[in-house]
């Protein structure tokens, strides 16, 4: 087996394992590399992909014209940029037992809002995400 297919097929397996329709699509290379695979499987996953307030990124660009153009359900979170909310949400991650390092709480933010989302959609559900795909690769720290 080549290098192209063992990629492709620790990629697979890991989305077969995951056991799941809905992908945390953030539009970077390992949520589309998750997506790429749930398509050659002949999934449809339903996406949910975070927007900070009314700023459209470049990722959330990517995010809505992968989903557009693959025909899959696609649901934007807007995260509230406030002060009050963001007070909110630090004070809840932290009563949580997350980590307290200001680069941890930004990057668990988002979760708040898409686990709520999918919570309030689908009930509990097991999702997909490509943060720290990495390690399928091998490449991990």
């Amino acid at each position: 087996m080549n290098l192209i297919q063992e990629f492709k097929s620790a990629i697979e397996n890991s989305v077969k394992k995951a056991n799941s329709d809905i992908l945390y699509l953030s539009g970077g290379v390992d949520s589309a590399t998750i997506l790429a695979a749930c398509l050659n499987l002949g999934m449809s996953p339903k996406c949910f992909t975070f927007q900070l307030g009314e700023y459209k990124s470049p990722d959330v660009i990517r995010a809505s014209e992968m989903c557009r153009y693959f025909s899959l359900e696609h649901h934007v979170v807007k995260i509230p940029q406030t002060e009050d909310s963001l007070v909110r949400d630090i004070r809840k991650m932290i009563s949580s037992g997350c980590p307290t390092k200001k680069t941890h709480l930004q990057c668990l933010q988002p979760f708040l809002y898409l686990n709520d989302s999918v919570l309030t959609r689908f009930g509990p559900s097991r999702v997909m995400i490509g943060m720290a795909a990495d390690d399928l690769r091998g490449s991990g720290r």
